[in-house]
């Protein structure tokens, strides 16, 4: 549209995704997970109706591959596998040829030998989902890689925020808790920030992850964010026992430090990184 401030010109709505695979949440934009959020809603209304049922997945084979133990996780996808049509093949590491010494990559293929078209794994071991793309042409959905990411969890408490708030932007959440063990955490910060929301993690200080207290530029998406600020308050310069917290400032505009600078209960060893 020559001739027109950039400003005005509409911004083309998106209308797929731009990844292939849904292995975490830290490389998707906030027009991504957008789009997730609207399509769930749209298949919701069909728990609704008398056959809930829909042929959005016929002819589409789906294979749910859990090397960890799991209840609501599998059950979830199961339900949502059959009631998009999709064919469905269940795997569990117990009885399988996992347990006489088979690998990820050697059981990988040869269930895409069988012509699958998609694959849900879940796996104790961090980055396994990533590993699988590099073995499989079949697209992979991550149900959870050890202290990694949970995506598909972090949508869900996404959708639950959504319907409750009318916008993620300025939106102040807290996650306290284990945070270093949880990939749930970890999956929420990463929407939370795409979407707009301001993040703070709560918790003792043995339980917040190690990379916190390193340079921001080494703290995955974040350094996308470069007017933010990242702050940690250690646990051990206060008195009593009060938990340590980390908190990521959203805002981009240049009042930035000042708001930041207005608190006057800061301990000394408060440290200002700007993210790069």
């Amino acid at each position: 549209m020559a001739g027109y401030p950039e400003d005005i010109v509409a911004k083309e709505e998106l209308t797929a995704l731009r990844h292939q695979h849904l292995l975490g949440l830290a490389t998707y934009g906030a027009d991504e997970i957008e789009l997730i959020l609207d399509t769930a809603r749209q298949f919701r209304s069909v728990l609704e109706r008398p056959i809930r049922r829909v042929p959005t997945l016929r002819g589409i084979t789906v294979v749910n591959l859990f090397f960890e133990s799991s209840t609501r996780t599998r059950i979830s996808f199961e339900l949502a596998e059959r009631r998009l049509s999709a064919e469905t093949i269940n795997f569990s590491a117990s009885g399988s040829s996992v347990s006489k010494g088979e690998t990820l990559k050697d059981t990988a293929r040869n269930i895409e030998a069988m012509k699958i078209d998609m694959v849900v794994i879940r796996h104790k071991s961090p980055g396994a989902p990533h590993f699988l793309t590099r073995c499989v042409d079949a697209v992979v959905i991550n149900a959870g890689d050890g202290a990694h990411e949970h995506p598909t969890q972090a949508l869900l408490d996404m959708l639950t925020i959504s319907d409750n708030f009318e916008s993620f932007a300025g939106l102040n959440v807290s996650i306290i808790g284990d945070i270093s063990h949880s990939r749930v955490a970890r999956s929420n910060l990463y929407a939370l920030r795409a979407l707009g929301a301001n993040v703070t993690l709560c918790g003792p200080r043995t339980m917040m992850p190690v990379e916190i207290e390193r340079p921001a530029s080494r703290i995955g998406s974040m350094r996308r964010w470069k007017h933010a600020t990242l702050r940690w308050r250690c646990a051990s310069r206060w008195s009593g026992r009060k938990p340590g917290y980390f908190r990521v400032c959203g805002n981009t505009t240049s009042d930035t430090e000042s708001r930041w600078s207005t608190w006057s209960d800061t301990p000394t060893c408060l440290s200002c990184i700007p993210v790069q």
